[in-house]
């Protein structure tokens, strides 16, 4: 996977004199060039968001992977919607204080996806 336009780590909003919002086409370039398995999606509320749902063989695999993004999430202080049940994680990024899709939400998504790709997340 190609994540080389991606910095390494997310940028404080609120430290920036502007955050420019990423429009849905952009989006889909970006995601289908360094996360494919990712979708544009909008929240109840109307913004732009990153969305996948990640399978799981059980549920204690699926907390141990929302935990590992958790704390991801805390290490860059941006914070995803996750949605855990049986088998599956569902993950949305999409920064609320701007209303919309920042590059931070597309290092997370790809540190997520890094996570989930490690080994152990995915065993049984």
């Amino acid at each position: 996977m190609a994540t080389a336009s991606l910095p390494d780590h997310c940028v404080p909003c609120a430290a920036m004199q502007r955050c420019d919002l990423i429009d849905r086409d952009s989006a889909t370039r970006l995601l289908s060039s360094s996360l494919a398995h990712w979708d544009v999606t909008t929240t109840p509320g109307g913004c732009l968001a990153l969305q996948r749902t990640f399978k799981f063989p059980n549920f204690k695999k699926g907390l141990e992977f929302v935990n590992s993004v958790g704390g991801m999430a805390e290490a860059e202080g941006h914070h995803p919607q996750v949605l855990l049940q049986w088998g599956s994680v569902r993950v949305t990024w999409f920064s609320f204080s701007i209303g919309g899709l920042h590059m931070n939400d597309f290092v997370c998504a790809r540190n997520t996806q890094r996570l989930f790709d490690e080994p152990q997340a995915t065993q049984t």
